[in-house]
Order: structure tokens, then sequence, then C-alpha cells
């Protein structure tokens, strides 16, 4: 599942790729269920964004808050209540859809694919809600289960889930879950592809009208190129939950990291000098 770190080219076009002028953007990786380092990168992302006003400010988180981590459901409240606050702040909070939303809300609908969703992390968020997980071999256990999570799942959760968009375009970026779809234009991408792919779009050398900043493929580090960010760096295996900070040119990387039950934080330029 993990990608080993990569020696990226120079890039020289992420370089020159910018946000609109006075604009602030945070793009955050896969949660998953981490709310421990949830919280302490809250902590950061607040502070910064107690700017002027005439900044706008933005924050993008990149899907997959749930699955593989048993504050799955704590992180939602979170996210949650973070929308209120920054509201009344002026400060704009996406949150797009993640494949492990997806997959939530299909358990609902399709139980049968019950199994499958605990082989990807969804377990721990059946837990989260209080949810008791059945056998693989049991089908009636699974709509139970089903029926158990949609009653146990508060009604700001299932409205949060169901309004996830697929897609953030700020200036020069495009923020998406999984990554496009290459030779296909970005306001031509499929739900499927925004969620779920993977190799056919690391793998094509093809670039975009845009940089993608995306999760879903976890690696060792944040990875940057001409083409792609990706911002997921498997916080719920390495301990270690990280962030892109964008203001005009300038890319800085954020990472929260466990470490012996303590969490720190680390901050750096995303490209070397």
């Amino acid at each position: 599942m993990f990608r080993r770190k990569q020696t990226p080219p120079s890039g020289q076009r992420l370089r020159n790729c910018s946000v609109p002028a006075n604009t602030v953007v945070w793009a955050v990786g896969d949660v998953h269920g981490q709310d421990d380092l949830l919280e302490c990168l809250l902590s950061v992302i607040r502070t910064d964004l107690q700017k002027p006003e005439n900044l706008h400010r933005r924050v993008v988180f990149l899907g997959d808050y749930v699955d593989r981590g048993l504050g799955s459901r704590k992180v939602i409240d979170m996210l949650i209540a973070l929308r209120a606050e920054l509201e009344a702040q002026k400060v704009e909070l996406v949150t797009l859809m993640g494949n492990h939303e997806a997959l939530l809300l299909q358990f609902i609908d399709e139980p049968v694919i019950g199994p499958d969703w605990m082989e990807l992390g969804g377990r721990e968020t059946l837990l989260s809600y209080d949810v008791s997980v059945p056998a693989n071999n049991d089908p009636e256990g699974w709509v139970e289960a089903s029926t158990n999570l949609l009653k146990s799942l508060p009604l700001d959760h299932l409205e949060f889930f169901e309004t996830l968009p697929l897609s953030e375009t700020v200036g020069d970026f495009f923020f998406v879950h999984a990554g496009v779809r290459p030779g296909v234009k970005l306001e031509d991408q499929t739900a499927k592809d925004m969620m779920w792919i993977r190799d056919g779009f690391l793998r094509d050398s093809r670039s975009f009208d845009k940089i993608i900043v995306h999760g879903h493929t976890p690696t060792e580090d944040v990875y940057a190129d001409d083409r792609r960010i990706c911002v997921d760096t498997g916080g719920y295996a390495t301990g270690v939950l990280s962030a892109l900070r964008l203001q005009a040119r300038t890319q800085l990387v954020v990472q929260t990291r466990r470490n012996r039950d303590r969490v720190r934080l680390q901050s750096r330029p995303l490209l070397a000098d």
C-alpha cells in the first residue's frame, strides 16, 4: 500500500504555481480516525487562520476521515464543530469525499459489502459508533449492523457524509481525494476515479491544467512533482498526519507526529531550495 519515498523532478512548474493574491489555503491529508493527530494539527491551523480578515482563508480536507482508527466518530464530531467555528470567522471549510466515506454510505444501502469494508478498516468505524461487528459469513448479522449504524449515526453526521463534494479548485491547484484520470478534462472526471483511482493516475506522466493535490495513496513523506502533491502519509500506520499550506507561491508542509504517546509538530518548505 505505501509508496516508497521518491526523488521528484526539480519542481520548476510547481515553483511557479500559486493561489490567488490575499489567499491562504490549508490542505489536510487522510485522517482515518486519528483524532489526537488531528487535534494537534488543528491547533496550528487555528492559530495561523487568525490573520487579517482581508485574507481569503480556506481549509480543504482531502477525504478519508473514518476507518482504520477508533477515533472515527470523534473525527467527524471535530470536523462538524470546526465548520461552525470557521464560518463564524468567515473561513471556508471544504471537506471532500473519500472512498472510505463512500463505503460507509454504501454499507447503509448494501449490507452485503460489510466483510469487504471491514478489510479496508470499517471495523474501527463501526466500533466507534458502538455497532457490533458480525462474522463474515453472517448475512443477517450484516443487515442488522447496517441498520444499527444508521440508527447510531447522529443526523448531523449523516448529513455530513451525504453532502461531501468531490473536488475543489483554488488558483493553480485542483484538490481531490484519490486523483484524476489522465487525458480527461478536470471538469469531466468521474466520481469513481476521483475517489478510487491509483496506478492509472500515479504512473502516467501526462500533466494537467492544474497541480493535483490529493491523498488516498500513502507515502513515506509528502510527495511533490510538477503534476501532483500527495499529502497522505498514512497516519493510522505511521503516526504522521500531514498538511500543506499555500499562500502566493509559497508551499509549506506541516506535520504532526505521534511519538511515545506524545504528539509533536514539524514544518518545512515543500520544495528544497
